[in-house]
C-alpha cells in the first residue's frame, strides 16, 4: 500500500469518500417569448473529490510531501459490500490536489484527508 508514493507498513483505511459533479445550466429563451425552452448545460464543470483515510505504520519519508499539487493522480475505489453481493469502481483520471490535511496522534495512526478537483470541459 503506498499513499502519495510513501510506503505505509500498517494498514491504510479509507473513512469516507465523496465526490460531487455539480452541473449548473443557463436558461434559453427563444424571441419573443417570457419563458425558457430549454437549458443548456454551462462549462466548464469542476468536480471534486474528497478522501479521508485512517492510517497506521508510517514508515519512511515526510509527510507534509507526500502529495505534490502540481502532478496530476488517477486512482480507483473499489467498493464492496460485507457479503460479497455488491460491487462497484469508481475510476478517476488526471486529478488535480486542492487541499491535504493530516493529523498525527500519539498512538501513532494518522487521519489523512485529501481533496482532489477535475474540471470538465464540453
Amino acid at each position: 500500500m503506498q499513499i502519495g508514493g510513501a510506503p505505509i507498513s500498517g494498514d491504510a483505511h479509507l473513512q469516507s469518500f465523496s465526490f460531487d459533479i455539480p452541473i449548473n445550466r443557463v436558461d434559453l429563451f427563444g424571441l419573443g417569448s417570457d419563458y425558457p425552452y430549454g437549458r443548456k448545460i454551462q462549462y466548464p464543470i469542476t468536480s471534486s473529490v474528497n478522501l479521508e483515510f485512517l492510517v497506521s505504520g508510517f514508515a519512511t519519508g515526510e509527510i507534509a510531501s507526500l502529495i505534490a499539487a502540481e502532478s496530476g493522480y488517477s486512482f480507483d475505489i473499489q467498493v464492496v459490500d460485507t457479503e460479497d453481493k455488491f460491487q462497484n469502481t469508481f475510476s478517476f483520471e488526471n486529478l488535480k490536489l486542492d487541499s491535504l490535511q493530516y493529523q498525527m496522534d500519539v498512538n501513532s495512526n494518522m487521519n489523512y484527508s485529501l481533496s482532489f478537483s477535475h474540471e470538465i470541459t464540453n
